[in-house]
């Protein structure tokens, strides 16, 4: 089962490193490996730990300059998502 899992792991990480390829040229194609990855994670009941900043979990795009907006206020990072409108909030010291 942990041979399974480290496998999975490993797909998840190779399908993220995709998905940075592929957003300027393809960002459908980009949605689509995260959200493989993302269902590939729940399934195996593996964390995303850091990588749940770097994309939407509405519209599974990933978040670049270009299509999200960063701001923070009051010791709370919040992040927009500018094709959907999903708002993501951090709260950090």
């Amino acid at each position: 089962m942990k041979i399974q899992k480290q496998k999975v792991e490993e797909e998840i990480e190779q399908l993220f490193e995709k998905a940075k390829k592929l957003q300027k040229n393809n960002p459908e194609l980009s949605r689509r490996a995260i959200r493989k990855a993302f269902k590939l994670a729940m399934h195996f009941h593996i964390k995303l730990r850091n990588k749940k900043r770097f994309f939407c979990r509405k519209c599974f795009s990933l978040f670049t300059s270009k299509n999200s907006r960063r701001r923070i206020k009051n010791k709370t990072l919040t992040i927009t998502c500018l094709n959907c409108g999903y708002i993501r909030r951090y709260k950090f010291k």
